[in-house]
């Protein structure tokens, strides 16, 4: 069984946004110039490329990476042992972008990641990220079961 999970957009929700926007705008002008084929491949790395993580259960092992253009997947498999465990970590991130207008944009996300911690206890990385806590705890439970690994106690 494969899980993936994503976890957020690799360059932030505004840049994200507007590697979108350069996308669409590069597809409608590719019938009028050549040259809009560089829109369409800058706005598409730029607009769909995240970070996500995949789970093989039946073969016990992880991988987490970018995935470029939302589809081409980067990262190393990393085989799951039974010192290694999982636990649940508070995320404030923030995405800032600057404007010429000397404007910052600040744009927060609160979120609770579940990560996965080697046998000393620091973090590897995250495997999927939640809004709440309550949700964050059933999912590090099933987890828990279906990776055969106990949770993190700090």
């Amino acid at each position: 069984m494969m899980i993936k999970n994503k976890i957020y957009n690799s360059f932030g929700p505004a840049e994200s946004f507007a590697g979108k926007l350069v996308f669409i705008f590069g597809v409608m002008t590719s019938f009028f110039s050549a040259y809009s084929s560089f829109l369409v491949m800058g706005g598409a790395f730029f607009g769909f490329t995240y970070l996500c993580t995949t789970i093989d259960a039946e073969n016990h092992r992880i991988r987490s990476g970018d995935a470029l253009f939302g589809f081409i997947k980067t990262g190393n498999w990393i085989s799951l042992n039974p010192n290694m465990t999982i636990g649940i970590i508070k995320s404030d991130k923030v995405w800032k972008s600057y404007s010429w207008s000397n404007r910052i944009n600040k744009t927060e996300e609160k979120n609770y990641l579940i990560a996965l911690f080697n046998a000393n206890g620091k973090k590897l990385f995250p495997i999927k990220s939640l809004s709440s806590l309550k949700q964050a705890k059933e999912e590090l439970d099933q987890f828990c079961t279906i990776l055969n690994l106990r949770p993190f106690q700090s």
